[in-house]
């Protein structure tokens, strides 16, 4: 498979998943399809829509499982980057050996360096389904693989990463978590885990995307889209009960529309599965965020642009291997 060909698949069936059904199925993290982005989840859907919990086959060997010679390949996108680091106040670049990874790293916080990521090129890379696998007889105690039982949900880490981002969080007097945009507060209350959860992604998410462009650019119903994709994403990760509803949803059939919430996203996927799903490895969240709501939206518009020009032009970009 080459990267122009899984740019075709990617091109012409992105309309596809603009259905009810399928953008459900895509936005439920139940399953241990976890740490890929949006658009390499929306081609795993495409090519096998069955796959529960894929990896590569060093990957299974490693779980001590061997993938079967008739295993259907699936085909996702690698992307290769180039990192440099600029002095704020010069504009030189800086040589990751003249300081520490601690150094560097307090550098980056307190605005004296940025972190610039650009896409040298794209590629693909082979992942399996454990339904393509087998066990490997003599590894069997190593076979025990799904981590779905240790997801463990904490009400406080969400309200830390709230805070982090410069939300106010208060108790509700009338018992009901709302949020008040005017005033950026969380007031949270004794109704449903659901219910809280619900509404804090929902100000999460507004507040991250309000950080990577302009609001007034985008539809407020695709906006509304977004933020039911990364609630229902998270209920399902932690096997909270959901009654939320895509029925009331416009999922929109305009092509520039759907290539601008693929933007919205594929940031919206990895801060979730950053800063959510990892709340527990994040000794201070405030750290990354700003990262997230700029690098990230930036690699999301890059890649994307890069999947359309290469995919007109029959992969005549040179980024492109």
């Amino acid at each position: 498979m080459t990267v122009s060909e899984l740019q075709e698949i990617y091109a012409d069936n992105l309309y596809k998943v603009f259905d009810r059904e399928r953008f459900r199925h895509l936005a439920d993290h139940s399953s241990n399809i976890q740490n890929y982005s949006f658009i390499n989840r929306l081609l795993i859907y495409i090519q096998n829509s069955s796959a529960t919990n894929v990896n590569t086959d060093d990957y299974w060997q490693i779980r001590g499982r061997l993938v079967k010679n008739e295993a259907k390949p699936i085909y996702i996108l690698d992307v290769v980057q180039n990192t440099r680091y600029i002095d704020c106040e010069t504009g030189e670049e800086v040589g990751q050996s003249e300081l520490t990874p601690f150094e560097l790293k307090k550098a980056i916080d307190i605005g004296m360096i940025s972190k610039e990521v650009d896409i040298v090129e794209l590629k693909c890379s082979t992942i399996y389904d454990i339904a393509d696998t087998e066990e490997i007889e003599a590894k069997q105690e190593q076979t025990k693989d799904s981590n779905v039982e240790t997801r463990r949900f904490k009400l406080s880490a969400l309200l830390n990463l709230s805070k982090s981002m410069g939300l106010v969080v208060e108790k509700s007097e009338n018992n009901e978590t709302s949020f008040e945009i005017n005033t950026n507060t969380l007031r949270i209350g004794s109704d449903s885990i659901e219910d809280k959860v619900t509404i804090i992604v929902e100000a999460l998410v507004r507040n991250l995307i309000s950080s990577t462009t302009s609001t007034l650019d985008i539809f407020d119903s695709d906006l509304e889209l977004v933020m039911w994709y990364a609630c229902y994403s998270v209920l399902t990760y932690f096997g909270i009960e959901t009654t939320i509803s895509l029925e009331n949803m416009s999922l929109s059939e305009d092509d520039d529309r759907q290539d601008s919430i693929v933007t919205l996203l594929e940031v919206t996927e990895q801060f979730i599965q950053e800063y959510i799903f990892k709340a527990e490895d994040k000794d201070n969240p405030s750290d990354g965020i700003r990262s997230i709501s700029n690098e990230k939206a930036k690699r999301a518009a890059t890649l994307l642009s890069i999947l359309e020009a290469n995919y007109q032009a029959c992969g005549g970009s040179n980024v492109v291997k």
